[in-house]
């Protein structure tokens, strides 16, 4: 392995891209200390994710160390899969007085833009955002002297792992708690974001 200055087709040192602005990637506090402080006080700890390593899964992406490391897209599409369910599910279980409603609900707006922007990668990275969780991710940009988070795939990468977070919490507590922790959570500034 060669480590300092690179060589065409020399072994990298794993300690060179296993790192991202200073921090070195494992299993550490400084890592995953904020996310499992934050799923351990939000509901008294009812989303808590007690599995070290698929936390930092969860804040893995896929373009971090050349994939070489677990990272987050499988987690991320269960996430994705239940939050479309639940963002239907939300949309429809609004009172409607519409002609065309059944029982009062109104599956009409299944499909429509509203149910299709909610839960958009910038709704969702404006969360991780808030939260906090995007000095945490591990992920390489596209194009380093990009600085708009739509075309530097921040977005993406950040929405992502978000669906990973819902992802992993359904994986660890079920359906019913990762339901929740997306109408509690989530849901309100999904909503939010649409009709502004």
């Amino acid at each position: 392995m060669v480590k300092g200055t690179r060589v065409q087709g020399a072994v990298r040192d794993p300690s060179e891209f296993l790192r991202l602005k200073g921090r070195e990637y494992g299993v550490t506090d400084g890592n995953i200390g904020h996310l499992k402080q934050y799923l351990q006080t939000t509901q008294t700890g009812k989303y808590s994710i007690p599995d070290n390593e698929l936390l930092l899964q969860i804040l893995t992406h896929k373009s971090f160390a050349h994939g070489l490391k677990p990272y987050n897209e499988k987690l991320s599409v269960i996430g994705f899969q239940l939050l479309k369910l639940q963002s239907s599910v939300h949309v429809i279980s609004k009172p409607s007085d519409s002609p065309y409603a059944l029982n009062g609900k109104n599956f009409d707006c299944l499909g429509s833009l509203l149910t299709k922007s909610i839960g958009n990668h910038k709704s969702l990275a404006r969360f991780a955002k808030e939260k906090q969780f995007d000095q945490l991710v591990f992920w390489k940009k596209r194009d380093p002297t990009l600085e708009d988070p739509a075309t530097s795939g921040e977005d993406t990468v950040l929405g992502k792992t978000v669906l990973a977070l819902i992802g992993a919490i359904n994986l660890t507590h079920g359906k019913k708690v990762a339901t929740e922790f997306i109408e509690t959570e989530l849901m309100p500034l999904l909503v939010e974001d649409v009709t502004r």
